[in-house]
Order: C-alpha cells, then structure tokens, then sequence
C-alpha cells in the first residue's frame, strides 16, 4: 500500500471515529421537542360522510409527518352519530338518527391542531 493510500485510508478512519463520538455526544431530542420541531398536521381521510341510519363507517386519522400521539374522538352530537375509537389512529362511526354532526379529532400532544368531518345522516 502506497503512503497516499494509507494517509486517505487513516483520514477516512478518523473521520468515522469522529461522527460516532460527535452522534454518542449529542442528545437525542424527546417527544416534545420533536413536535415542537417538526409542527405536525392532523388530518382525516374524509372531510364529508353521507351514511343511512344504523350504517357504519371508519375515519382515519393521518399525522404528517408520522408520529405516534394519543387521539381522542368527539362528536357534536350523539343522537345522530356515535363513534367507537377502532384503533390508534382511527374511529368507527355510526349513524343513529337523521341529520347533520361533526367529529373532531385531537391530542393533547398536538394542542393547536385537529380536523373535523362534518356527517350527515340520511334516513
């Protein structure tokens, strides 16, 4: 191995030694400060639903960019649309008299952020 070769090869060396103290040293930001970082939105897939009575259907809950937070589901009224939190991102609605509700989705981890669905239940 000529000198060069080795001189490049010691250069690389330190340089990898390097990022591996420089990475050990720095800590790793917590959940908070992620959040408060990357400003994530929350989203539903659906905007509007048109279901009948009795019909049910689910909305997914989509937090860009993704990260794990605790969702909680609200209806405007629970006369015409009850929802049942089907997972961790998402909610089963269904319809149960005629008319019009919104849910909303929101987390406490993410406090100025939610979306809405506006339902209208047909008879």
């Amino acid at each position: 191995m000529n000198i060069y070769r080795y001189r490049a090869f010691l250069f690389i060396i330190a340089a990898c030694v390097y990022c591996a103290i420089l990475a050990a040293c720095i800590p790793p930001l917590s959940k908070e400060e992620y959040i408060e970082k990357v400003d994530p939105t929350l989203t539903l897939d659906k905007s509007t639903v048109s279901i009948h009575r009795y019909e049910t259907v689910i909305l997914k809950a989509i937090v860009t960019p993704s990260i794990e937070v605790e969702l909680d589901w609200f209806t405007s009224d629970t006369s015409i649309v009850r929802g049942y939190s089907s997972s961790e991102d998402s909610c089963e609605i269904s319809g149960q008299n005629p008319g019009t509700a919104t849910i909303l989705v929101a987390s406490a981890e993410l406090p100025d952020k939610s979306a809405t669905c506006e339902v209208t239940v047909l008879p």
